[in-house]
C-alpha cells in the first residue's frame, strides 16, 4: 500500500512538473517572438505613419523596457531557381503557400522581445545593423525559419496583393534568403519570414515613385515589459492614453476593449 501510494504520488508529480515545464516554454516562445504588448492596425491594410514617433511616446511609458515598429504581411513565396520553396517540394508548398512576412528596424528591437537569442541559434546568428545590410544592386535580404530552409537562396519571389487608390494592386519583388532563425516553436519556425521593414515597405509600393524615398508606413508596434505579471496591465492603460493623446478617438468606451481609433492593444496572450 505505501509503495502504491508513493508510486501514485511520484508519477503525479512528474506530470505536473513535464506539462507545467511545457507550458512555460511555450509562452516564453510565444512573447519571444510577438513581445510583451502588441499594439496593431485594425487590419494589415490599416497602416498608419511615422511609427517612430508612436515608438519613441510609448518608450517613455514607465516600465518599457523596448518599442519596436513592425510592418506585418501575408506573402506567398516562389524560388524561380529551383522546382520548390525553402526546404519544401513544389507539391506541398502549394498546399500552405502563405508565409508571415514581417519587417523589422533591428536597431529598435532590443527589449521588445528574446528574437535576437532566436538569430543566434541559426545563420548568420546575429540580429544588429548589418544582418540586412546589403552591397548596391543586390535583392533585399529574407532571414527565414529553420522549418523553411536552412541554408542560402540567392532569388526568391515574394507575390502578395493590396487594396490601391482604386483597385487591388498584385505586387511582386525578388528577395535573398541569407539565414535562417529558430525559435523552437514550429508554428513560427515554418511560417515566418524577416526582413528590413524598408525591403517590405518597398514591396507594398508605399512610395511616390521607383526611385522615391519609402513612406514610414507600420502597422505593429511591438511592447516589451519589464516585470509582465505585475506590469502589463498598467502598460496597456498607459499606451491607450499615450495613443488618445497623440491622437484622440471619437469612443473612449472602447478603450476597455483595448481599442483606441484605429489601433487595438493586446497583451501576448
Amino acid at each position: 500500500s505505501i509503495a502504491g501510494v508513493a508510486v501514485g504520488i511520484m508519477v503525479m508529480i512528474i506530470v505536473l512538473s513535464v506539462m507545467g515545464g511545457f507550458s512555460r516554454t511555450m509562452r516564453e516562445r510565444i512573447r519571444g517572438v510577438q513581445s510583451d504588448i502588441v499594439v496593431r492596425s485594425l487590419s494589415h491594410d490599416l497602416v498608419f505613419i511615422d511609427p517612430d514617433d508612436y515608438a519613441a511616446e510609448l518608450r517613455k511609458i514607465p516600465n518599457v523596457t523596448g518599442c519596436a515598429p513592425r510592418l506585418e504581411y501575408l506573402v506567398w513565396m516562389t524560388n524561380p531557381l529551383y522546382p520548390q520553396v525553402g526546404d519544401r517540394p513544389i507539391r506541398e508548398s502549394m498546399r500552405f503557400p502563405d508565409f508571415l512576412l514581417v519587417g523589422i528596424d533591428p536597431k529598435q528591437e532590443k527589449g521588445t522581445g528574446d528574437l535576437a537569442e532566436y538569430f543566434a541559434k541559426g545563420e548568420p546568428g546575429k540580429l544588429d545593423s548589418t544582418t540586412f545590410q546589403t552591397a548596391e544592386g543586390q535583392f533585399p535580404v529574407l532571414v527565414v525559419g529553420s522549418e523553411i530552409a536552412r541554408y542560402p537562396v540567392p532569388k526568391v519571389s515574394l507575390h502578395t496583393a493590396r487594396q490601391g487608390a482604386t483597385l487591388p494592386m498584385w505586387l511582386v519583388k525578388e528577395f535573398q534568403i541569407r539565414g535562417w532563425f529558430k525559435s523552437g516553436m514550429a508554428e513560427y519556425d515554418s511560417k515566418i519570414l524577416f526582413a528590413p521593414i524598408e525591403g517590405v515597405q518597398r514591396l507594398l509600393r508605399f512610395t511616390a515613385g521607383p526611385d522615391e524615398p519609402m513612406i514610414p508606413y507600420a502597422n505593429v508596434l511591438a511592447v516589451g515589459v519589464n516585470d509582465y505579471t505585475k506590469n502589463a496591465a498598467g502598460v496597456r492603460e498607459e499606451i491607450l492614453k499615450a495613443l488618445h493623446a497623440k491622437k484622440a478617438c471619437l469612443d473612449e468606451k472602447r478603450h476597455e476593449y483595448g481599442r483606441c481609433g484605429n489601433f487595438i492593444i493586446r497583451t501576448w496572450e
